[in-house]
């Protein structure tokens, strides 16, 4: 499962959660996923900063 930050055009923000980003396309095409703040319909998904990891054996600065 994949949580997604969804806006609505009231500009309310939520999250949901969705088998994958397929699944997330179909049901907001198919007008299935609703505001819970006010139920507006025109559900859009902004732009989010990507995840990135770092890795973990990285060497401080200070340890060198």
């Amino acid at each position: 499962m994949i949580k997604f930050t969804l806006k609505c055009d009231e500009q309310h923000t939520f999250d949901c959660w969705f088998p994958g980003s397929d699944s997330l396309w179909r049901q907001l095409k198919m007008k299935l996923v609703d505001c819970p703040i006010c139920g507006s319909l025109q559900i859009t998904r902004p732009l989010s900063a990507p995840n990135l990891s770092t890795p973990k054996t990285r060497t401080r600065i200070s340890e060198i």
